[in-house]
């Protein structure tokens, strides 16, 4: 019975963040609405999951509505997604709602991931995990470890340019 109530209010709780999302609530009144609930229910994971379904549906139109809705409540996000943990659900839950389309799931993780709200070690983290290990036998966990490594390639170029830069004017 205990339960039931827990899965009560966690459909009430879905809904109630789905349409402060759909209205554009502010940051700071989606903010403090799941912290309270948080004392509630006490589950952080639980919450990220709720809430990047919630984005994730009102963002399926296209990658630019999920970036807006992204960069709305990315202190939010932020916040929540401190722990790998979190960052694990983060990207289970693209994957369950994108599970029919690999090109979703390999274009909102990598948005994610642009944004800095998931890391390297949690990506291969969730591709390892035996949730989505069958996963690798399809291209898109490939792809998105090929984009990781290709941008962490590039940053460690530029840091190599930016020291030699400065290597040379000291």
């Amino acid at each position: 019975n205990n339960n039931n109530n827990n899965n009560n209010n966690n459909n009430n709780l879905e809904e109630i963040i789905l349409n402060k999302i759909i209205i554009k609530e502010s940051e700071e009144n989606l903010t403090n609405l799941i912290k309270s609930d948080l004392d509630e229910i006490k589950s952080t994971k639980s919450i990220v999951d709720i809430l990047i379904h919630s984005l994730l549906y009102v963002g399926a139109q296209s990658i630019t509505h999920f970036t807006y809705y992204i960069s709305k409540y990315l202190n939010l996000l932020r916040e929540l997604l401190q722990s790998s943990e979190c960052k694990l659900q983060a990207i289970q839950s693209v994957i369950e709602f994108w599970r029919l389309s690999s090109q979703h799931i390999l274009l909102y993780l990598n948005k994610l991931y642009t944004f800095n709200l998931i890391d390297e070690q949690s990506i291969v983290t969730a591709l390892l995990s035996t949730d989505t290990i069958a996963y690798l036998r399809i291209t898109w966990p490939w792809e998105l470890l090929r984009l990781i490594i290709r941008r962490n390639q590039m940053k460690l170029k530029l840091l190599e340019t930016s020291s030699l830069e400065q290597d040379v004017y000291n």
